[in-house]
């Protein structure tokens, strides 16, 4: 899975845009390639809740630097924490493998999953059912 498909099924989960390159290419300390990405304003935010940028390396998987990420639902604002780290190359020594980012994103699909499977419903009584807000007639 490539990482504009990665972020093509988050799409489908709320209302992330499509993320763009907004810096150049730069080394890690692995001497991989890695991009730099930031979200939309609103999408992923900081502590401060200022965009937060987003670094995918192309070459060993994902790692996504801690984020809230806000959904946008009809509903609710559902927020939840990602923590995605990148597996390094070499760790005391010896080689260990890569992350999967097929393997990444869909233990944070289920994630998402989980966590809109838990919100309570946010209708008004008497709407529960209705699958729209009725609006009263003017009196």
């Amino acid at each position: 899975m490539d990482v504009q498909t990665a972020f093509d099924l988050l799409a489908a989960w709320g209302s992330w845009s499509h993320y763009v390159s907004v810096g150049p290419v730069v080394r890690d300390k692995c001497g991989s390639l890695e991009h730099r990405y930031e979200a939309p304003a609103g999408s992923v935010m900081d502590e401060d809740r200022r965009p937060r940028p987003v670094y995918v390396n192309d070459e060993l998987g994902m790692r996504i630097e801690k984020a809230v990420v806000s959904l946008g639902l009809p509903h609710r604002a559902l927020v939840i924490a990602v923590f995605v780290k990148m597996v390094p190359l070499e760790l005391a020594g010896r080689r260990v493998g890569a992350v999967n980012p097929r393997h990444v994103m869909e233990q944070a699909l289920q994630q998402v999953a989980d966590r809109l499977a838990g919100l309570p419903d946010q209708r008004r009584t008497g709407d529960r059912g209705v699958g729209r807000v009725r609006i009263a007639p003017a009196p």
